[in-house]
Parts: structure tokens; sequence; C-alpha cells
């Protein structure tokens, strides 16, 4: 999922520009920090339950992927002005998904249930740098196998 949003990130989104976004597949970086915009995608967990039993079983499996978004608060810039990046960023990542991310191999992504937390670390404490907005996006997939 990573590489697809690293990928297919539109040159026309320019604020912020693809250049200025990190993209991982961990939280945190080397060395245990949060870009400025950084979106992050990891494994959200997974249930297999049996569909059909007997000689042949067959089942489904749910797996999620999280992305997590981030937008800091920079300095001179107000939290007004950090909100319409992140939803820019929000926009371009459903608009990926939802185009492009169907159908990965055998395991489909269900772009139209996509739900979005928000998890805010806006703390009136510490520097300026760490206020970020940050969303938490859970993107359902669907695979059935024998």
């Amino acid at each position: 999922m990573k590489d697809l949003l690293e990928t297919n990130w539109a040159a026309s989104v320019t604020d912020p520009a693809k250049t200025s976004i990190r993209f991982r597949n961990t939280y945190f970086d080397e060395n245990g920090k949060i870009h400025t915009y950084q979106v992050s995608v990891l494994n959200g967990g997974e249930a297999l339950v049996g569909i059909a039993m007997g000689s042949r079983p067959k089942y489904q499996g749910t797996p999620t992927v999280t992305v997590h978004v981030w937008a800091t608060v920079l300095p001179g810039k107000t939290i007004a002005q950090a909100s319409t990046t992140r939803r820019n960023m929000l926009d371009e990542i459903i608009r990926i998904i939802q185009d492009k991310a169907t159908v990965a191999g055998s395991l489909s992504f269900l772009g139209q249930r996509i739900t979005i937390r928000a998890a805010d670390e806006l703390g009136e404490t510490g520097p300026v740098e760490e206020r970020r907005l940050h969303s938490v996006l859970s993107v359902p997939g669907i695979y059935f196998k024998m």
C-alpha cells in the first residue's frame, strides 16, 4: 500500500507537494521522529473466518491496513492551514485507494468502507514543531482462500 500511494500521488496536489511527504512502512523514522508531512502504512490486523467446511474448507480473510497521516502546524502557520493540508492528503489517499487498490493480487481493498478518526497531537506544552494534526484511516480488505 505504501508503494501504491507513493507511486500514484498526483503531481497536481501541491499542498503539500509529494516531494515534501515521507512515505513509510513504520510509525517513526530511524531516529524516532515523525516528519512534517508523513504517511505511514501499517498492518491493522486480520480476521480469518471459515465460510465453508468439509472436505474442501474455504476461508474469508478480512485484513485491515491502517494509514497514519500527519501534518505539522509549522511556525507562522495556523491550525486551520495545517488542517487544509491534512485534508488534501486524506483526499488524495482516498482517491488512490478507490481508483487503484480495488484489486491487489487476490486481495481486494474496500475503498468505499474507509473510516477516518482524528488523533491530533496539539498539546500546548512542548515545542511548536511537535504540534501535529494526525488522522488514522482504516482500510478494510477481503480475500478468499481454500
